[in-house]
């Protein structure tokens, strides 16, 4: 852990995606890109909302006709990496600062290599304790 005059820092590597605060915006960008490799799979799948069983007669006629969707995202990394994502989180040793949150996640392909920068702010909710979710500041 790094101590600066108003910050602590904490980096955490993974060899994975785990808990990212981007993986709906990796998905959406890597899925529209043409690649020919399967090192990173990005998936939307869409699935009509399933009806409730006590749903009938009239109701579920007026479901048919509003049928909603869901979608499911699916993030892997097909390939070994020591660090497909970097996550640093900056925490404030005065209680008038917010902790703030910077997530690089990498997902290599053969003729590119993707780069996705999400930078959070997390407000206080005790004393020593952060909001899980934070505002987003910074999305590329």
């Amino acid at each position: 852990m790094i101590s600066w005059s108003f910050f602590e820092a904490e980096i955490i590597n993974n060899s994975n995606f785990y808990d990212s605060a981007s993986e709906e915006f990796m998905i959406r960008v890597l899925s529209r890109e043409k690649r020919y490799d399967r090192l990173v799979t990005a998936e939307i799948k869409r699935e009509k909302k399933k009806s409730l069983p006590f749903q009938s007669g009239l109701a579920s006629v007026m479901a048919s006709l509003n049928q909603e969707w869901e979608d499911y995202y699916d993030l892997r990394l097909n390939c070994t990496l020591a660090r497909a994502q970097i996550k640093l989180k900056l925490t404030p040793k005065y209680r008038a600062l917010k902790q703030l949150q910077l997530e690089l996640s990498c997902a290599p392909s053969l003729e590119h290599c993707y780069v996705f920068e999400m930078l959070t702010q997390h407000s206080r909710t005790d004393w020593d304790a952060f909001a899980t979710d934070g505002s987003e500041v910074v999305r590329r």
